[in-house]
């Protein structure tokens, strides 16, 4: 896809962005601690691109629905359903964020992104496992959505695509978990310019364009991904190198791509019933989880058709409803 000539112009091309992070200074009021006055700083942010993932826990307004103050209780009934209540609430958002961190973690024990690793000589596999050693997820909690998010502000293509590998194995880990504990999530997936302003505090465009593909064209139970990422992996997935570290972006990428499918709105989502993506999950804990999380749409699915209550839902469920039986059919394994 693109030619030999200079390496850089190259690179540049791969990533389709800046290959670092931009400094950037800006003025802060600061009060002294003793004196009470107050005095201007200058703080130096980094502003590089990230991959954000924002998710959203579905059904928490009408878990919450009639809530107040917490209960003087009258009898053990009236504890056991406030008890009841928290589960409903607090222990959902609570398990989705254990269920990520526990993903996150098989991930790295499994090395997924080694894809290559056993083909190489002694000497490369020690370049590979440093390339991928930097990337991390991070997380930033508030109410009931999940922002995760990931710098792509490394000067190497294969720990760009480590970052973004992880961020669409979670997005589609979420996204089924959620469903197999009837705690449905949607989400969006996006890449932009942000800056950590703290600790695990993400601010700018990524999360922004992520949390509009949430709330705004998402709808139902899915990840839909933004067209910046699809031309990140897009542009990785065609670079022709007989570098290492651009092949093993290659190859990452189009592991990317094959865990992706474009749904009847032309909006492209996080395959996650795809063989691709039960193929990172381990098969057996995949089929698992999907035949949990189908019954689970099913009965959403004849729930909001009887009721007739809610039609937006009603036909979004019966949509996510055909997505199930394709897969329960065998549609997808010759992927």
């Amino acid at each position: 896809m693109f030619g030999r000539g200079d390496e850089k112009s190259e690179q540049a091309a791969l990533l389709g962005m800046p290959k670092t992070s931009i400094k950037f200074q800006v003025m802060s009021d600061t009060k002294s601690k003793t004196s009470g006055t107050e005095a201007a700083a200058l703080q130096t942010l980094a502003v590089a691109n990230h991959c954000v993932l924002f998710v959203d826990l579905l059904g928490q307004r009408v878990a919450l629905r009639g809530q107040g103050l917490v209960p003087d209780f009258k009898n053990d009934e009236q504890r056991r359903q406030f008890e009841s209540d928290l589960r409903a609430s607090i222990g959902a958002i609570v398990k989705l964020q254990e269920a990520a961190a526990d993903f996150l973690l098989g991930y790295e024990r499994r090395g997924e992104h080694s894809l290559l690793r056993a083909q190489l000589s002694a000497e490369d596999q020690q370049r590979w496992d440093a390339l991928g050693a930097h990337p991390e997820v991070k997380q930033q909690r508030w109410s009931d959505g999940l922002v995760y998010f990931a710098s792509l502000g490394s000067d190497t293509p294969p720990n760009k695509m480590i970052s973004v590998t992880r961020m669409l194995m979670l997005a589609g880990f979420l996204c089924l978990y959620g469903l197999a504990r009837k705690h449905p999530v949607r989400g969006g997936l996006e890449v932009a310019w942000a800056a950590e302003l703290h600790s695990n505090e993400i601010y700018g465009a990524a999360v922004a364009r992520a949390y509009e593909l949430e709330s705004e064209v998402a709808g139902y139970p899915r990840i839909v991904v933004g067209t910046e990422l699809l031309r990140f992996i897009d542009l990785n997935g065609g670079v022709s190198s007989a570098e290492l570290e651009s092949e093993q972006a290659k190859v990452l990428a189009t592991l990317c791509a094959d865990m992706l499918l474009e749904d009847a709105d032309g909006q492209v989502f996080v395959h996650f019933l795809g063989t691709a993506f039960a193929n990172v999950v381990g098969v057996e804990s995949h089929t698992q989880l999907a035949f949990r999380a189908k019954t689970f749409v099913d009965e959403q699915a004849e729930r909001f058709r009887n009721s007739r209550s809610d039609t937006k839902l009603a036909f979004r469920y019966h949509h996510l409803a055909n997505y199930f039986s394709h897969w329960e059919q065998g549609a997808f394994k010759a992927e």
